[in-house]
């Protein structure tokens, strides 16, 4: 810290060296407790410091390099001692010293009550840094650094950098509290999410294993995985993913246009196209990606040459549409959830030469409503619109060949773009759009995620082909499935568990509370060996965090009574009430089968009541598979005639 017109400090007479090579490799090291400060490591440091900014110029690798190797431990406590007094003072001492631990103070970096601390010696051979007494000591420097930690020694293995990666530790910003603040804010609240670690057991789901902090593991039954029918388990999708692996490599070496267009990727698109009854697609690395970049293509392209596209939104639709419209750029009309007279009132505002995309998804993920797609499909003829249909929720698990809910009521060739995912019943990963050929063609020209992202590996097409192929062919897996979901909602509403009614295969369990739902969560997690992930903001709504379970063909009756008793101890325990019971009215509310009409928006989504989901629920025909409604109780059993498929049941063979 040594000042133009200053006496040199004690340290630096001590030594007798050129003042100008002492000055900055000394407060290097008092800033950052470094034993061998190298010439990058103090530039870098530099910046941050307003006594070594002037130095810096002159400073050599050379100079650092050879002050290093003379100044030892004892000399440091030297310089702290005779320059700044502060052996054992309390930072209030020091701030009056030194002006960057001031700024760092004010900026809240620094704590009120920190104090100093001598420094640890290091042991030369296991480069740790230990205490006097030779036990492992804590990393201690000068205090504002003991916080700031902005480098360490590349040479010490500190806890900050890697393994013998020979790097250094970030630099702490000056923006940091801020993160923290919203860090701790978010946990205050019980917004903040922790994830829980698992290993999938091929062959074996729904059981898994669980982690806990000390690496220990423990046996558990999942029931919140989107791999609807176990397809990331099929012996024939492994076993295609290991061929082209041997075939292909591990990934794709580039974007389509660039080496990463194989014919994988070809063959994909087009059983994809047929999956849908639609002309052409093109796939993504998420749906997500698909979604928010097809969108905004689809509107700028619809603007071009005439009147600006005006997009409406369904109110709950998820949040990789809601990025997408956002990125379009264009105005957004966002209607009541599944509500066609208040879609048809938005229209009807706006001339008939106006472009308008209309957007919204086929079965909501967190309610399990589904929507009135050929109602809507109506409104866009006869209002000059297109149509944008997000099927994640429903490929795989609805129609004659697992093409989703348009297929099962028979409009998916109305529809203009369909959306997808590879990752949810396909069981594998990805994400893709389907179309007329020439609407695929410019999203292909177009769109920035399909054009700046490198491709799917092969392997994963390839894995995602095998299961799209199977699924196809397999409408009894549909069945199973179905009649999983209709008999756990049963089991559950007759044990006084609040499932929010839908008619799809999603079974919410509403709790109503955040930190609540994560306590539970963690509960039947370690207590029951029961996995269910809590669902909070900003995936739902404040008040309305639930549980989503999702029951598939792999679930068996045992799996449900240890879930549903698990689920009965853990709300006792915690006095939340119970839910009535009507099993002809529950069979009404939960038919597997109809289509949602007009399910009705909460308070702070709708402008004027309106019904709600359960009076037009049990209308519809059976199309694609499903449980018969002739007598509605019955239909909520296992029928005894399904049977999961040989592979379930641990022989390896095909659907």
């Amino acid at each position: 810290h040594r000042q133009p017109g200053r006496p040199p400090t004690p340290y630096h007479t001590a030594h007798r060296t050129p003042l100008i090579m002492h000055a900055p490799a000394t407060a290097a090291r008092m800033h950052h407790g470094m034993r061998s400060t190298l010439s990058g490591v103090y530039l870098a440091m530099a910046r941050y410091c307003p006594h070594l900014r002037s130095a810096a110029p002159f400073a050599t690798s050379a100079a650092c390099e050879a002050t290093a190797a003379e100044a030892e431990h004892a000399a440091l406590e030297e310089v702290h001692s005779a320059v700044h007094e502060l052996s054992n003072a309390k930072m209030e001492d020091f701030l009056t010293k030194c002006p960057f631990a001031s700024v760092m103070r004010e900026q809240g970096m620094l704590a009120d009550d920190d104090t100093f601390t001598p420094h640890p010696r290091e042991d030369s051979s296991t480069r740790k840094r230990v205490d006097g007494t030779g036990s492992a000591g804590t990393r201690s420097v000068c205090p504002e650094h003991t916080r700031q930690e902005a480098f360490v020694d590349a040479r010490s293995g500190g806890a900050t950098v890697s393994e013998g990666a020979g790097q250094r530790a970030q630099v702490r910003s000056p923006f940091s509290q801020r993160f923290s603040g919203v860090v701790e804010e978010m946990k205050k609240e019980a917004k903040y999410r922790v994830f829980a670690k698992v290993r999938r057991d091929a062959g074996c789901f729904p059981a898994a294993d669980a982690f806990a902090e000390d690496g220990s593991a423990r046996r558990i039954t999942m029931w919140c995985s989107n791999d609807y029918l176990a397809m990331g388990q099929h012996p024939t999708v492994i076993e295609a993913m290991q061929r082209a692996a041997g075939e292909y490599g591990a990934g794709s070496g580039g974007t389509r246009n660039i080496s990463g267009n194989t014919d994988v990727h070809v063959r994909l698109e087009r059983e994809l196209a047929a999956l849908h009854g639609h002309e052409a697609a093109l796939l993504f690395g998420s749906c997500y990606a698909a979604n928010s970049s097809t969108i905004p293509t689809l509107a700028r392209t619809l603007s071009e040459g005439g009147p600006r596209c005006v997009i409406f939104s369904d109110a709950k639709n998820h949040a990789s549409l809601i990025e997408g419209i956002r990125g379009a750029g264009v105005e957004k009309r966002i209607f009541r959830h599944n509500d066609t007279q208040h879609l048809r009132q938005l229209l009807d505002e706006y001339d008939a030469d106006v472009p308008k995309l209309i957007v919204f998804e086929s079965v909501y993920s967190m309610d399990g409503s589904i929507a009135p797609i050929a109602d809507i499909c109506d409104l866009a003829d006869a209002h000059n619109g297109v149509t944008f249909l997000d099927e994640v929720h429903a490929v795989g698990l609805y129609g004659e060949g697992g093409g989703g809910v348009a297929q099962r009521e028979g409009v998916s060739a109305r529809v203009d773009v369909i959306s997808g995912t590879l990752g949810k019943a396909i069981g594998v990963y990805g994400g893709y759009v389907t179309g007329r050929a020439e609407w695929m063609d410019v999203v292909r020209c177009r769109a920035p995620a399909f054009i700046f992202s490198t491709s799917l590996p092969p392997v994963v097409a390839a894995g995602a082909l095998e299961s799209v192929r199977i699924l196809r062919k397999s409408p009894q897996l549909r069945e199973l499935h179905q009649s999983r979901a209709a008999e756990l909602k049963r089991r559950l509403a007759a044990a006084g568990i609040p499932v929010h009614a839908n008619p799809s295969h999603i079974v919410p369990v509403m709790v109503g509370d955040a930190a609540l739902c994560k306590r539970m969560g963690d509960e039947l997690l370690t207590c029951h060996g029961i996995y269910v992930q809590p669902i909070n903001y900003p995936t739902v709504a404040v008040g309305t965090e639930r549980f989503r379970l999702t029951p598939g063909p792999h679930h068996t009756p045992a799996m449900m009574d240890s879930l549903v008793s698990s689920l009965v101890h853990v709300w006792d325990a915690h006095a939340l009430p119970r839910a009535a019971y009507d099993p002809h009215a529950h069979a009404r509310a939960f038919s597997p089968l109809g289509s949602c009409k007009a399910e009705g928006a909460e308070a702070a989504e709708a402008e004027e009541a309106h019904s709600t989901a359960g009076s037009d629920l049990s209308s519809g025909s059976a199309k694609g598979g499903g449980v018969s409604l002739s007598d509605i109780p019955a239909a909520l059993a296992f029928p005894s005639t399904l049977r999961p498929p040989s592979w379930m049941l641990g022989e390896v063979s095909t659907v």
